[in-house]
């Protein structure tokens, strides 16, 4: 007996060696995480693992950043949906971040078993029990590790959460050195775009945190018509257009373009998403690149002028700022979330108006 207990508590030391020196190597990037985690779960019956990002005042924007275990649909319907109502996310966030909770520590069973996520998806995904260790937060996102199984058994869950303990300290390092790291990378797209003469550039992060930005952005957010401003390192929109679209892009669950053009007096912004994937989606989350051109064309444009010249409606005037811009009839429509045939439409509207007949005489007439 005292044989077989040695055997065991020596097999699990050199599991959780291992398992430390595959948070250290995912860190210097001589392994990935999925190795770790996959490393995680063996033992477990019927073992899954997710590393989740949860945000206490936007559920419908966390999801599962890295896993083990699940298949695609299971993944796809816990982000469109279940991470809003996932009540042992919204205990976790609460705690400390150095232990790991058994699910009863987080939500009293009764509770749990009755509850939306627990019948909808954990037990049609096979999980009985769980336990989950909060790696770290930044604002309302807090970042999380948990561990599943199909069996109810509270010595599984004791062996859970054993293990995300013993792990805390790596884990909560590991967390740290991802949150420390810049986002914007020396040979990365952003890097490259900031030596630009001719374009502003901004990189955002999460809740529209400035992450870095060019002298040409700077001195465009000292201009007081400018649809936004930095205020305490955030961007803050004045433009309530813009501001929908640059926070839908920055939500995970965004599923739109990658690129948006809008058009806006005076200026041309083009938003670019760069997607991460795994631990970089989880600690640093969507990144968004705002570039920013000023167009001559446009500073000469009175827009209120043309339209009480030419008598034009609201919507052949946005037709009319578009083309000034350089935008083409799809990025207008893109822009207005009308179809292109609508916008084809109000164009050939201002056509008649101004007797044009092309884009080219709409420019004429605008200077």
């Amino acid at each position: 007996m005292n044989r077989a207990r040695f055997s065991n508590d020596r097999q699990d030391r050199e599991r959780q060696a291992e398992l430390i020196d595959l948070i250290y190597a995912a860190m210097l990037g001589e392994q990935d995480w999925q190795c770790f985690l996959d490393e995680l779960i063996c033992g477990i019956p019927s073992g899954k693992a997710a590393m989740q990002m949860f945000n206490t005042q936007r559920p419908d924007e966390s999801g599962v950043a890295l896993q083990a275990g699940f298949d695609i649909p299971a993944m796809d319907a816990y982000g469109a949906h279940f991470c809003t109502v996932n009540l042992l996310q919204q205990s976790l966030a609460l705690r400390k971040d150095s232990l790991g909770y058994a699910d009863a520590e987080l939500v009293p069973t009764d509770q749990l078993r009755a509850s939306e996520i627990f019948n909808d998806w954990l037990r049609p995904n096979g999980i009985q029990s769980s336990a989950g260790i909060k790696l770290g937060a930044e604002g309302a996102w807090n970042f999380s590790l948990t561990l599943m199984s199909e069996r109810n058994d509270d010595l599984i869950r004791r062996e859970m959460t054993r293990r995300l303990t013993d792990l805390a300290p790596h884990l909560h390092r590991a967390a740290q050195f991802y949150q420390r790291q810049g986002a914007v990378t020396p040979d990365s797209l952003e890097a490259r775009l900031m030596g630009s003469s001719a374009l502003g550039v901004i990189v955002l992060g999460r809740d529209c945190a400035i992450q870095t930005m060019n002298v040409r952005a700077e001195a465009f957010l000292r201009q007081q018509q400018a649809p936004f401003r930095a205020q305490r390192q955030r961007l803050v929109m004045r433009d309530g257009g813009v501001e929908t679209g640059i926070k839908a892009m920055l939500s995970p669950a965004y599923r739109g373009p990658d690129m948006v053009t809008l058009a806006l007096p005076g200026v041309r912004l083009t938003l670019v998403r760069l997607t991460r994937e795994g631990i970089s989606l989880l600690f640093q989350g969507i990144s968004l690149i705002v570039l920013i051109d000023s167009l001559d064309t446009t500073e000469l444009f009175d827009e209120e002028v043309f339209a009480l010249e030419y008598r034009l409606t609201p919507a052949e005037r946005r037709a009319a700022r578009g083309i000034v811009a350089g935008l083409t009839p799809a990025e207008i429509s893109q822009q207005a979330e009308l179809s292109r045939e609508t916008i084809r439409a109000q164009i050939r509207s201002l056509y008649q108006k101004t007797g044009a007949r092309s884009q080219a005489d709409i420019l004429r007439l605008t200077r």
